[in-house]
């Protein structure tokens, strides 16, 4: 509470100095950029190094009379005006950011939404070659605050087979929003569900988008003065299968996701660049919307919806999947901790981002905040391959937590954008935005552009150094990851070992400054050792192949007994009908412990998930 003194005297005066501005409950003009403080359940992407945000509520600052203003939770002296929030805004990162600095908010705006397109809240937005991709969510509650006052048009909730564009190459202030149908009948499938509450990345090397669950929620909205807002809500149901768009094809799919995966919401998802020929996703916490065992400990909550109460359960940090993109595979990955404590359970839109050490030895997942009877506080690291979370540095953090909130990498750094504190109408100095050094483990204001380097309480963990060279090659007592996910771990060092320039690792020595014998004996002896490895990598090259070949013949023999059977097309084998992305009401379920699916299927049985299939 230390930074709310000068709110106090200041805040208003402030105010009242802004350009257009009059505290009269007819003059006062909001300012999108000047006057945000606060932003909810709002979705981010980012572009280079500038982060967009659009979506979600967004809370302004304002003058005690205007209408619909609420005072501030951690401050008496302030008021707080709730809207849908209407603004695409950018966060420039490409230099340095203090936000320390009350109302000193950088985001700036980029276009107002609209009032055409849905105004959504836990939907997804992406970018692909410099253009914004928005889709899905649901429609958010709040009213719209435009030119002044409350608009109390109908609203339509968002339609599936919709996406809207915006083009960023455009001159700042010329871009327009562009609608864009899905169409029917082509390599698309029909998509029938606008989702929330799932879990939504972006692939830059596969240029694919994904938002895997989530659920459809459309109760009944009407306006300020009793309107109504859209039409009656409509039963709610939650998602059982994960949207990907192809951007370079132009094409919307819809995978089926192992049954454990179904009715999994309000987690987090991933992308880990350069692991695998795509990339991985890595989904992580949330609930379990009919309340069954996932992970430990087993807390079961219930939430109070449309007149009756469902039971969640939180899903434990013990446990996460992978999704290898190129290879279309969900893997179950069990966790550890040394101390044997994990990560509290959370649900609420948590930060989450990850980075990769500079040589691709390990890769580090951090996360923070998030929501559990309160807001999340602490900073956990999980490294990978070792799949091992480990408590890291907090200092600086929020006061209060934080939930509702995205995050990006950019660089060395994890910006968290935005999110609330303990309360909903809980202002910030500063907008919301906090930066995470993810070298050295702190969190500020301040932002300041940097290479990534493990830092040392990692290292310790796993070995190596700042620029990674990681001892631990994956998990303890796991004797199946190294032909499963191992393998794609290895080949990420591999390729960074192998990528041009990098050669040796020091510096030239005298024998290697000039021409000479040295050179031509080392070159003899480098084809030497080369030969007799191409030897051994055809060899190899030769076995692998036959291994494969045996496999295909097994799957094939096996093949026919997975039909109808749902266990079993959970190794994704088996190619049902194609269906809609959704599931409605409470699905049966099935029985899941917290180790991997035995199958007959793969060789990897403990270890393969489902090898997804196209519906």
């Amino acid at each position: 509470m230390a930074r709310y003194p000068s709110l106090v005297t200041g805040s208003l005066l402030w105010l009242s100095t802004l350009s257009g501005l009059s505290v009269s409950q007819s003059g006062w003009t909001l300012d999108p950029q000047k006057d945000l403080c606060q932003m909810a359940n709002h979705m981010s992407t980012v572009v280079n190094s500038t982060i967009y945000t659009i979506g979600g509520i967004a809370y302004y600052w304002t003058p005690k009379s205007t209408p619909g203003s609420q005072t501030s939770s951690n401050n008496g002296s302030v008021y707080i005006l709730k809207t849908s929030n209407s603004f695409l805004r950018a966060l420039d990162l490409s230099k340095p950011v203090d936000l320390a600095a009350n109302f000193s908010d950088t985001a700036e705006v980029i276009s107002e939404l609209p009032f055409e397109i849905p105004h959504v809240k836990l939907g997804a937005v992406w970018a692909d070659q410099n253009k914004i991709y928005y889709w899905g969510g649901e429609l958010e509650v709040e009213p719209v605050y435009m030119n002044g006052a409350y608009q109390n048009k109908t609203r339509e909730w968002p339609n599936p087979m919709k996406y809207y564009t915006y083009d960023l190459s455009q001159p700042k202030g010329s871009g327009v929003w562009e609608t864009v149908s899905i169409p029917k009948g082509g390599e698309s499938d029909v998509l029938t569900v606008s989702p929330s509450l799932g879990s939504y990345t972006y692939s830059a090397e596969a240029r694919k988008a994904f938002y895997l669950g989530g659920m459809s929620v459309k109760n009944e909205l009407k306006n300020r003065d009793g309107s109504n807002g859209t039409r009656a809500g409509m039963k709610s149901f939650y998602v059982s299968s994960m949207v990907v768009y192809d951007a370079a094809r132009n094409v919307w799919n819809n995978e089926t996701v192992a049954t454990e995966l179904n009715d999994m919401v309000d987690g987090a998802m991933v992308y880990v660049a350069d692991v695998g020929e795509k990339g991985i996703l890595v989904r992580i916490g949330g609930v379990d919307t009919n309340g069954d065992y996932v992970g430990v400990p087993l807390i079961t909550r219930h939430m109070y919806s449309q007149g009756s109460y469902i039971s969640l359960a939180q899903i434990g940090f013990d446990t996460v999947y992978v999704y290898d993109i190129a290879a279309n595979t969900w893997y179950r990955q069990p966790t550890t901790s040394k101390t044997k404590i994990f990560p509290d359970s959370r649900r609420g839109g948590f930060c989450a981002g990850a980075v990769a050490a500079p040589d691709k030895t390990s890769f580090t997942i951090y996360i923070y905040g998030g929501y559990d009877s309160s807001q999340k506080k602490g900073t956990w690291a999980l490294t990978m391959p070792y799949f091992q979370w480990i408590p890291v540095g907090s200092s600086g953090e929020p006061e209060l937590g934080r939930s509702s909130t995205t995050c990006q990498t950019v660089g060395g750094q994890l910006a968290m954008v935005r999110g609330r504190g303990d309360a909903i109408n809980q202002g910030d100095t500063n907008g919301g935005t906090y930066f995470y050094d993810m070298t050295n483990l702190t969190w500020s204001f301040k932002y300041q552009p940097s290479e990534y380097q493990v830092p040392k309480t990692i290292s310790d963990v796993i070995g190596g150094n700042g620029q990674g060279s990681a001892t631990a090659t994956g998990p303890t007592d796991d004797k199946s990851f190294a032909e499963g996910l191992g393998r794609l771990f290895t080949a990420a060092a591999a390729n960074a070992t192998r990528s041009p320039g990098s050669g040796s690792t020091g510096s030239p020595g005298p024998g290697n400054s000039k021409g000479g014998s040295s050179n031509s004996t080392g070159a003899i002896a480098g084809g030497v050792v080369g030969g007799v490895a191409g030897l051994a990598i055809i060899g190899a090259g030769i076995w692998v192949l036959l291994r494969r070949r045996r496999r295909s013949v097994d799957l094939a023999m096996e093949g026919g007994a997975m039909v109808g059977s749902q266990e079993n097309s959970l190794m994704g084998t088996h190619k049902g009908p194609p269906a809609p992305n959704y599931q409605e009401g409470s699905p049966a379920r099935y029985e899941m412990d917290s180790v991997p699916i035995q199958s007959p299927v793969h060789e990897l049985d403990n270890t393969v998930v489902q090898g997804g299939t196209h519906k």
